[in-house]
């Protein structure tokens, strides 16, 4: 007989359910070193599916911080905020990265502030690099604003989401990875989470580690499983970084 895994799904805007030191959670066994991590099918990645074309202003900080309930747009953040996991009108996942391209040369540095899936207040820094897509590290479930900082330039930046993808608990190292049901010959990227002695900044990995897939990718219908070492009393990571 085959036992469902559980997983928690209920994850309230506005609440910080991370616990600090945490050594058990509901779907991991006393004594349990590993913890599969089943990502679902999460949807394709989007250059601009948050924010589309916002205009830089020659000598000024540009802040986006309003909503749209669909694609952004250039004065808005698309999905009220939300980034897209498996749907784009329910928040559900582990969270994943946010994106940035620029349409031509721009160095400016940009704040997203945000949550992850826990409700953890996190911010990260992300450096424009000209006309290159810039991956972030960490693993967004919702966003409040994004700034870019003061420059010479009057570029358009899109923003979006990548296909790094947050992990639901801090965890060391990958043992497997296994997609659309087969273990994977070739292996995805994966982060450990930040050893318990670094504290979070606003340029450094996700708390809790992230998984990129390769080769096969996230693209609405592809399934993503890890089986994954845990980092034991302190399942939530080390407090994100945030201002």
């Amino acid at each position: 007989m085959t036992v469902a895994r559980p997983y928690a799904e209920y994850f309230p805007y506005g609440v910080n359910l991370r616990v600090p030191n945490c050594g058990f959670a509901a779907d991991i066994e006393l004594g349990q070193a590993f913890y599969v991590a089943n990502f679902g099918a999460p949807l394709a990645l989007s250059a601009s599916g948050l924010i589309a074309a916002v205009q830089m202003v020659n000598g000024s900080a540009v802040t986006v911080s309003t909503f749209v309930a669909d694609v952004g747009d250039a004065t808005n953040i698309g999905y009220n905020g939300m980034v897209p996991y498996t749907s784009t009108t329910r928040r559900d996942g582990w969270g994943r990265n946010v994106s940035m391209i620029a349409s031509t040369t721009n160095t400016r540095v940009a704040s997203v502030v945000g949550y992850d899936y826990l409700g953890q207040r996190m911010q990260e820094n992300i450096t424009l690099t000209s006309a290159s897509t810039v991956q972030g590290l960490k693993a967004f479930a919702w966003i409040v604003s994004v700034s870019f900082a003061t420059a010479a330039d009057t570029t358009t930046v899109n923003v979006g989401w990548g296909n790094r993808l947050g992990l639901p608990y801090a965890a060391n190292s990958m043992i497997n990875e296994t997609k659309n049901g087969f273990l994977a010959a070739n292996g995805g990227t994966f982060v450990a989470a930040l050893a318990d002695a670094t504290a979070a900044t606003a340029t450094n990995a996700d708390t809790k580690g992230t998984y990129l897939p390769v080769t096969v990718i996230p693209d609405g219908t592809n399934t993503f499983e890890i089986a994954m070492m845990l980092r034991r009393g302190n399942l939530h990571g080390n407090a994100a970084y945030a201002v």
